[in-house]
């Protein structure tokens, strides 16, 4: 496990994981808004849950809370079991504030790590989330970097996953403590020729410049994969929004993220919550700015 900011940051783990499911720049204003919300409850799904009699080998999802104090950053992680390899993960935050957003999100080992910036005045929590998948000796996280997190800029950039593979899910891991970095999106990519790939779009309104890394987590294709965009959504001016994507048929999401249709001054667009449920990905994301922006979710699925 990379334990690079550990020293840095103020973090309390708790111990324990739990196994839920088994088998272009132009005229956008940014305004530090930091409006205070309560905390919120986790996705719940609007029917019984839709799982495949076929999940994809050794399937599971494995959760571990987290605090997240006030006016810092803050990191948690989560182990997948045995000798199963996470394929894709995220968190869930438990607050609205447009100020409390994801820094990091990205696979080491087996391990899932998040850090969460929490810029807002109060205390809150954060749930880390690993989707894993069977050993694979095939299996490859391909890192891409470091590449500049620009001062007041949106950065993106991606990582390809090598010929016979294909992306499962990904995600970046940013090098300062700064609680005004963030993701605003992390996405996966289907490239011509049928290569896959991920992309993370590194937002700052930090004074400082500072440098981040893509991950891509490569793997033969199981069985009834795909790639799922959600139906775009408008998020308000200083308002935190959810959308969804449903995998199709019996598949469920083994990785997954969401995008906006940021400008490169969109630096008030950020992720406060990605995370799976049952055959859902769900992204919540935070608007920080005086302008109406669109979003989606996105997904990868397996299983049949």
């Amino acid at each position: 496990m990379n334990v690079r900011k550990v020293s840095l940051s103020l973090m309390a783990y708790v111990a324990g994981s739990t196994v839920l499911l088994s088998a272009s720049a132009a005229g956008a204003a940014v305004h530090h808004h930091g409006g205070g919300h309560g905390t919120k409850s986790a996705a719940v799904a609007s029917a019984a849950p839709h799982l495949p009699a076929n999940l994809p080998a050794g399937y599971s999802v494995v959760t571990s809370t987290f605090p997240a104090a006030a006016g810092v950053q803050s990191g948690g992680y989560v182990k997948c079991p045995g000798t199963k390899q996470p394929t894709g993960g995220g968190a869930f935050v438990d607050t609205a504030n447009v100020v409390v957003n994801i820094n990091s999100s990205k696979p080491d080992g087996q391990y899932w790590e998040v850090d969460v910036n929490n810029a807002s005045a109060s205390d809150t929590s954060f749930t880390v989330y690993a989707v894993c998948m069977a050993h694979s000796t095939k299996y490859q996280v391909v890192a891409s970097g470091p590449w500049t997190a620009y001062s007041n800029w949106v950065s993106s950039e991606a990582a390809t996953c090598p010929k016979g593979t294909a992306v499962t899910g990904g995600g970046a891991a940013s090098d300062t403590l700064a609680t005004d970095v963030n993701m605003n999106s992390s996405v996966p990519n289907l490239l011509t020729g049928g290569r896959t790939a991920w992309r993370v779009a590194m937002g700052s309104y930090d004074p400082s410049d500072s440098t981040f890394f893509v991950y891509a987590v490569c793997r033969p294709k199981p069985i009834g994969y795909s790639i799922q965009m959600g139906q775009p959504g408008s998020m308000g001016a200083y308002n935190e929004v959810q959308a969804v994507v449903t995998c199709p048929g019996a598949s469920v999401p083994i990785g997954g993220g969401g995008f906006t249709n940021f400008l490169t001054n969109d630096v008030g667009l950020a992720m406060n919550s990605s995370y799976p449920w049952t055959n859902e990905w769900v992204l919540d994301e935070n608007n920080d700015e005086d302008l109406v922006k669109s979003f989606q979710a996105s997904a990868v699925c397996a299983g049949s």
